[in-house]
């Protein structure tokens, strides 16, 4: 028999594998993300089901950006509009964390939240979270089609020993701002001719953004990863069986990812070496 405590967290975790957005939509926290991934999803190919381990790490993001969200609210009660939409004029639909639209001695100023590991401080702030920071500037507009902010504060929170946050200041491109246009242009011209566009060039089967590792040494794939790296892959715009990613071979991938890290790490450090060789050689 279970404690009343993990039932509650039980269901919580339920609710949490169940996505409250229309896949119909392209999202634009997707903006800039693997072209074929996001009509994949909009077409309504088969996806792996969320996980246990991806839906409590979805949990803890919440947790931790809820209660910096709560901070605001808290402390500027009249100011802090949290989950305000941002629509696009082609029917797609965005949340922004936090709306601030008077602030003092500032300029209107949209806030977005993220939760990453302590470790991960070096490479931030990450592309994804730019876009998508750029990509609510750009759309975030008034009755009239004016944008309704040039700036915006993109937010990290770090876990891990202890409790700690980073900012940063995103001021609007509008190059970039056109660029996410013409790319939500593009997609939905696909998406009306059921196009699903070929695996990207860059991409491979044992890295980012189609496998990695986490920081706690987790492996994690594309939920459409099936779709691109299996024996049968999708054509002809033509769905296939859900495949689920052989255990086995998850677990070769990740041994590989760790040797690949490994490996980096040697060559940086011989590179190293050789520069302080030729330093000591040009004296001598």
């Amino acid at each position: 028999m279970t404690n009343i405590s993990e039932e509650v967290i039980e269901k919580r975790i339920k609710e949490v594998k169940k996505s409250d957005f229309d896949p119909s939509n392209f999202r634009l926290s997707n903006t800039g993300k693997c072209q074929r991934m996001r009509m994949l999803k909009v077409l309504g190919y088969s996806s792996d089901r969320v996980d246990q381990s991806t839906a409590e790490t979805f949990e803890r993001g919440n947790l931790l950006e809820n209660w910096l969200v709560n901070q605001f609210i808290k402390n500027f009660p009249r100011k802090t509009r949290n989950q305000i939409e941002v629509y696009t004029p082609y029917g797609d639909i965005g949340h922004m964390d936090i709306w601030f639209p008077n602030p003092k001695d500032k300029p209107s100023t949209i806030i977005e939240v993220k939760s990453v590991h302590e470790k991960a401080g070096s490479n931030l702030p990450k592309k994804d979270h730019l876009n998508q920071v750029q990509a609510y500037l750009h759309f975030f507009t008034d009755s009239r089609g004016k944008r309704r902010a040039n700036r915006a504060e993109l937010i990290y929170i770090f876990y891990g020993r202890k409790l700690s946050t980073k900012s940063f200041e995103i001021k609007y491109n509008k190059e970039k701002g056109s660029q996410i246009e013409k790319e939500l242009q593009r997609l939905h011209r696909w998406k009306k001719k059921g196009f699903v566009p070929e695996i990207p060039n860059d991409n491979t089967a044992d890295s980012f953004p189609c496998f990695w590792l986490t920081h706690d040494g987790s492996s994690n794939n594309c939920p459409f990863y099936h779709h691109c790296w299996s024996q049968e892959k999708t054509e002809d715009y033509e769905d296939i069986p859900v495949f689920d990613l052989d255990i086995t071979l998850k677990s070769l991938l990740k041994k590989y990812q760790k040797i690949k890290e490994k490996y980096k790490n040697i060559n940086e450090k011989a590179s190293k070496v050789k520069e302080k060789k030729k330093e000591i050689e040009a004296i001598i």
